[in-house]
C-alpha cells in the first residue's frame, strides 16, 4: 500500500544522495508502522519506507487470526489516525511543520500480491524508492510532480 501527504507536502525528512533522511515526524511514522502488529492483532508487516511526502508498506492479512470485521480499510484507517494524533502531538510540543485539515490523502493506493516474485519486486521497489525520488510523481520537484500539482489546482 501507499498513502500520500495531502497537498504532497514534505513533512517527513529529505533524500539526500538517494537516502532517505528522516525528521523527527518521519521516526514516527516508522515507528507506528513498526508497532503496528501490537495494536492490531492478526496482520504482520513486511518492509515499509517513509519518504519525504509519502509512505509505502506491505501488509500481510491472517485470514485465520484476524477479527473477521478487520480489512486493509480498517488497517489504513487505524495507522493514518495512529500517525495523524502522533503528529498533531508533534506539532504542538516540538513544533513540527503544521499541516491544514487532515494529514494523509482521503484514499491510499493498494495492491494485491500474488506470488513470491510479485513479492520481491515490491520489495525492491520499496527499499530502492529513495534512489528514484527525483523522479517519483510524488516529488514536488520534478516535472511529473509539478505536473500533477497544476492538474490538483484547477
Amino acid at each position: 500500500m501507499t498513502i500520500v501527504v495531502k497537498n504532497r507536502l514534505l513533512l517527513f525528512g529529505n533524500v539526500l544522495n538517494g537516502q532517505m533522511n528522516l525528521n523527527d515526524a518521519g521516526k514516527m511514522i516508522e515507528n507506528t508502522w513498526n508497532n503496528l502488529p501490537k495494536y492490531i492483532p492478526g496482520i504482520k508487516i513486511d518492509c515499509g519506507i517513509v519518504m519525504p511526502n509519502h509512505f509505502h508498506g506491505i501488509i500481510i492479512l491472517n485470514n485465520k487470526e484476524i477479527d473477521k470485521r478487520l480489512s486493509l480499510p480498517n488497517v489504513m484507517e487505524r495507522f493514518k489516525s495512529f500517525t495523524t494524533h502522533e503528529y498533531i502531538d508533534g506539532v504542538r510540543n516540538f513544533n513540527w511543520e503544521p499541516f491544514q485539515a487532515k494529514l494523509w490523502q482521503r484514499n491510499y493506493y493498494e495492491r494485491i500480491i500474488r506470488d513470491k516474485r510479485e513479492l520481491n519486486w515490491l520489495k525492491k521497489y520499496i527499499k530502492e524508492n529513495p534512489g528514484k525520488w527525483d523522479q517519483d510523481e510524488e516529488n514536488p520537484m520534478t516535472n511529473k510532480g509539478a505536473e500533477m500539482k497544476i492538474k490538483g489546482q484547477k
